[in-house]
């Protein structure tokens, strides 16, 4: 989840500046970001929907493939503000479906609730320190290092999460 955290708030914290080099309007670039967060709703109702149907392994793997998609669509091909429109809501879904199959594995495997107040913790430390590692690599590499940093990141991730795995957990949600 950590991984997966941090590749998110890698591209958070730039997607203004990005949007504003590539000519897109900061009013446009608003409201590309507010239609794009509209794509947690179905990446949410996702797993409402399949439950315990499927591996959590997989699920998080899709959604992370569905971040992935994201970061080369913004590293490429956002030049206007429906272009950035959807790639965060590709972004969103993908975070939001990866997220809550994370949630429910952190819940299986620690019925005691030990784990859980730790949540918060990497999430909030996520969003401090991912965009603190971009900028460190920013006069290095450019804007090269946001789409690097949150790509290795988020496949790490996923990789680490699906072979941690066994099969048998992976089914119960």
């Amino acid at each position: 989840m950590l991984c997966l955290q941090v590749a998110i708030y890698c591209l958070w914290g730039f997607i203004d500046q990005l949007g504003r080099e590539r000519g897109i309007d900061a009013v446009d670039i608003g409201w590309a970001f507010g239609l794009g967060v509209l794509g947690g709703l179905p990446g949410a109702a996702l797993p409402s929907l399949l439950g315990a149907r499927v591996r959590r392994g997989t699920m998080i793997s899709l959604g992370s493939l569905l971040v992935l998609l994201s970061i080369i669509l913004l590293a490429g091909s956002t030049d206007t503000a429906g272009q950035l429109s959807t790639a965060l809501f590709i972004m969103n879904f993908g975070w939001v479906l990866a997220l809550t199959y994370y949630m429910a594995m952190i819940t299986h495997n620690d019925p005691h609730g030990n784990l859980t107040p730790l949540i918060s913790i990497v999430q909030s430390g996520s969003a401090a320190l991912a965009p603190a590692i971009v900028a460190v690599a920013l006069p290095w590499t450019g804007h090269q290092a946001i789409f690097v940093i949150s790509g290795i990141v988020v496949l790490t991730g996923s990789c680490l999460t699906y072979l941690s795995s066994p099969p048998a957990q992976q089914r119960k949600a």
